[in-house]
């Protein structure tokens, strides 16, 4: 149950919102757990901007964030990157320029022809069931406070406070780097796909990348 199941699912033709030429269509993906008969238990994992299928491999199993002894999980690699349809399988500056509605569009459709699922129990994504979980349950203290005490287990508490609140702080600054991270390693990617890697910042490929992008569209 949970050792996942890889497959790639082929779904034909696809032709993005914006238009350009049509593309065979293929997402990769991963699944853990069972799909019940009524279809109504899968959970669709939503990957970040640079995240591809694995990403919440260490996130499945018994007592975890995702359970599959009771809901059937799907993990994919979004259009455009992983085993997905991407440019760099051949076509490159010829693949349709597509948006995260052509994404969501995508995955969808998958659901719909691989499994027979219109509407999954939930989609989530590394912050809503990852990243905001854990710093809610994080304690903080509103108010530390400090002086000269003479009984040892008001100073013990006194101290503990003041670790929970640094350990919550600290947390939440691991997260914003992660996340800060990824937006970069994205940018990276854009970079590479449109030929200009290593030659701006990263902010100045994000004005690039969207530039091209609406030329493209015109």
């Amino acid at each position: 149950m949970y050792e996942p199941i890889e497959g790639v699912a082929e779904l034909g033709c696809f032709r993005a919102a914006a238009g350009g030429a049509p593309v065979s269509l293929h997402l990769s993906y991963k699944c853990w757990g069972v799909l019940n008969e009524r279809r109504s238990n899968l959970v669709l994992l939503i990957p970040g901007s640079t995240g591809l299928r694995d990403w919440a491999d260490g996130y499945v199993g018994a007592h975890r964030a995702f359970d599959p002894r009771s809901h059937f999980f799907l993990s994919l690699d979004p259009l455009g990157g992983g085993g997905s349809s991407k440019p760099s399988d051949g076509l490159g500056p010829d693949f349709p320029a597509y948006t995260v509605e052509d994404s969501v569009e995508t995955q969808a459709r998958m659901l719909r022809e691989l499994f027979g699922v219109d509407h999954p129990a939930a989609v989530v994504g590394m912050f809503d069931r990852v990243i905001r979980p854990v710093l809610l349950a994080m304690p903080i203290h509103d108010e530390l406070q400090s002086g000269v005490t003479d009984d040892i287990n008001v100073f013990l508490d006194r101290c503990a406070a003041q670790v929970d609140n640094h350990t919550a702080n600290e947390a939440a600054k691991a997260f914003s780097l992660i996340l800060a991270g990824l937006f970069e390693r994205q940018l990276r990617i854009w970079g590479r796909e449109l030929g200009v890697a290593g030659k701006k910042p990263g902010r100045e490929l994000f004005r690039i990348y969207l530039r091209l992008r609406e030329g493209r569209r015109r």
